[in-house]
């Protein structure tokens, strides 16, 4: 009797170490090696590239001050906002840029 009981610990200690090795491979790592990636492009930006935020926001960076960034948008507009919520090049810009490097 004492026996079966020693099994079941055994088999939900394993059930449960799987379950956290899966929530590790398939949740975290992606995420922090998503968020690396990330502060490696905010790290890589200057003066002159063409970003887009997560607001949908279009703009040519002016100015980086850290941790913000002053973008020129439309005509004379100019916004000033958090480094850390611009996403990505303007796709042309991105078209542009990779073919310039080649």
């Amino acid at each position: 009797m004492h026996g079966s009981g020693t099994g079941f610990l055994i088999t939900n200690l394993l059930f449960f170490a799987i379950f956290i090795a899966l929530f590790y491979f398939l949740l975290i790592r992606p995420e922090r090696k998503r968020r690396q990636e990330h502060q490696r492009f905010l790290e890589n930006l200057k003066v002159g590239d063409k970003v887009i935020t997560s607001a949908g926001i279009v703009g040519t960076i002016e100015k980086i001050e850290d941790p913000y960034v002053v973008l020129k948008c439309e005509g004379t507009t100019k916004c000033k906002m958090l480094k850390e919520y611009i996403v990505g090049y303007q796709p042309e810009y991105e078209v542009k840029k990779s073919s310039e490097e080649k």
